[in-house]
């Protein structure tokens, strides 16, 4: 069962399947484009945190998965480092989704590619304001 699985994956690069690797690869982005897109609407219009506190732990969430995912990389073997790398991968991903939706919503490619570096400056200072903040006890 295993050497038909292998042969299976071997055959999914050849010209035949190619287009059809190609196919699924385009709906499933197209797919959860949508989904990121409704779950945006839908947290926007329908979700308000009445405590400050939870707004800044929803906040601190991306930014904070990816900082674990990156110490796991760094120090962890085997499934450790894989789940870090997952987490790295996440945060990369919705970045990328974040980049997609305000270049669709703005209908502007420099927009679009301008989102991820502002993203990641701003969950950086956010991040940085925390830790200061805890750290002078306020």
């Amino acid at each position: 069962m295993i050497a038909d699985a292998l042969a299976a994956l071997s055959q999914i690069f050849t010209p035949p399947f190619r287009r059809v690797l190609y196919k699924i690869l385009a709906l499933t982005l197209a797919i959860l484009t949508l989904v990121w897109i409704a779950l945006d609407r839908f947290i926007i219009a329908y979700i308000a945190v009445p405590y400050p506190w939870l707004a800044t732990m929803l906040s601190l969430l991306p930014a904070a998965s990816a900082m674990v995912g990156g110490l796991l990389i760094v120090l962890g073997a085997g499934r450790v480092r894989d789940v870090g790398v997952l987490l790295v991968v996440a945060y990369g991903v919705l970045l990328g989704l974040s980049a997609l939706l305000s270049a669709v919503r703005f209908r502007s490619l420099r927009v679009g590619l301008l989102t991820i570096p502002a993203l990641v400056a701003t969950q950086g200072a956010y991040v940085g304001g925390f830790v200061h903040g805890l750290a002078r006890g306020r």
